[in-house]
């Protein structure tokens, strides 16, 4: 009798963690997800915006300097030639 008993705690005992697991969970996960969140807008905040001109995110600006170049005489950058090493 014993033994059974024991079982049916057991099992009783697992349901109500699962039960108690489905209602918290969220909950955690969404705190979890917070905390995350406010540390890397943290950082981001720190280290995001040195160096950068006074910009609105998202602003997208295109320079037009100087003259258009030929096409076929712009230098695109320095040919390597490279060999294979067997």
């Amino acid at each position: 009798m014993g033994f059974i008993k024991f079982i049916f705690i057991m099992v009783l005992g697992y349901y109500l963690l699962k039960l108690i697991a489905r209602l918290v969970a969220p909950s955690l996960f969404k705190y979890a997800a917070r905390k995350t969140e406010e540390h890397f807008r943290d950082q981001f905040g720190q280290h995001g915006n040195q160096g950068k001109d006074a910009q609105n995110i998202g602003e997208v600006t295109v320079d037009a300097k100087g003259k258009k170049k030929d096409r076929g005489k712009e230098e695109i950058g320095e040919y390597i030639e490279f060999e294979e090493i067997e």
